[in-house]
């Protein structure tokens, strides 16, 4: 990251919240489901300037790049022109990449559409600050139907990890209830300014985070 980039520091949280409610099919492997997103702060500002002036078709594109190459359909914006409301973007998806069935077992990565792509800082050491502009707050719960005819086999163990005096902290729960799976992600960065003598700390921080996120729930036939 670069020393510094060009925007407002704030000391108020910034957050990106979703609630999903999906069910998965074995059918064909796809998950159908709908997204309910919010943005606060300067994650709003930024989703704004993203939005701004796009067709609702070219809205769903970018909704479906940022959500790792969902379908999405039936978007709709609330509060895009008020800059004082909370940013709420709404839409309908189907995914493809996160569902697998082997051997009459089903496997299912819960946060392959929301989940980090890779570790961002990849250098063995260094020597600059790191600035993140502002603190945020990314809050995500996901509700999943359990298909019929399969019981829950194994679900990933609950974690909790943070760095330093909660300068960052990732909060990671699922929980199975009613024929349902429900799984809840908290990840806060509390210090928008972090010093580079935390930096592998930060740095295995991350890798701890994907390798949570890539984590699997198994599904057994009954």
């Amino acid at each position: 990251l670069p020393i510094s980039w060009i925007g407002l520091h704030s000391d108020k949280h910034s957050v990106h919240s979703v609630l999903v409610n999906a069910s998965l099919q074995s059918s064909d492997g796809k998950i159908v489901g709908n997204a309910k997103t919010q943005y606060t702060g300067n994650r709003a500002l930024s989703m704004r300037k993203t939005m701004a002036g796009l067709s609702t078709i070219d809205g769903g594109k970018v909704l479906a790049n940022r959500f790792h190459d969902v379908q999405v359909g039936n978007l709709q914006m609330q509060q895009l022109e008020n800059p004082y409301k909370p940013l709420k973007v709404d839409f309908d998806f189907e995914a493809t990449n996160c569902l697998e069935e082997i051997n009459g077992m089903m496997y299912l990565s819960p946060l392959s559409f929301l989940s980090l792509e890779e570790n961002p800082f990849k250098l063995e050491d260094r020597i600059y600050p790191i600035d993140y502009r502002f603190i945020t707050k990314d809050r995500y719960i996901l509700n999943f139907d359990i298909p019929e005819g399969y019981k829950v086999e194994s679900l990933p163990q609950g974690a909790n990890g943070n760095v330093g005096e909660n300068a960052m902290v990732f909060r990671y729960l699922v929980s199975e209830n009613n024929n349902k799976i429900q799984l809840m992600v908290d990840f806060s960065i509390n210090q928008y300014f972090v010093s580079p003598e935390n930096y592998q700390e930060i740095k295995q921080f991350y890798d701890f985070i994907l390798e949570k996120q890539r984590e699997q729930i198994v599904f057994t036939k009954v």
